[in-house]
């Protein structure tokens, strides 16, 4: 979670559980930016 805020991505709920809602106008450029979040957090 820390890695998300630090990203400024908003999650909503707590860590025991990720759902991403992504939307058409999402770039790819955001959808790394979680992906390097998830790895940072996991690691």
């Amino acid at each position: 979670m820390d890695q998300c805020a630090s990203r400024n991505i908003r999650i909503a709920g707590g860590p025991d559980h990720i759902r991403i809602s992504t939307h058409i106008f999402t770039q790819p450029a955001e959808l790394d930016a979680f992906y390097t979040a998830l790895e940072a957090g996991l690691a």
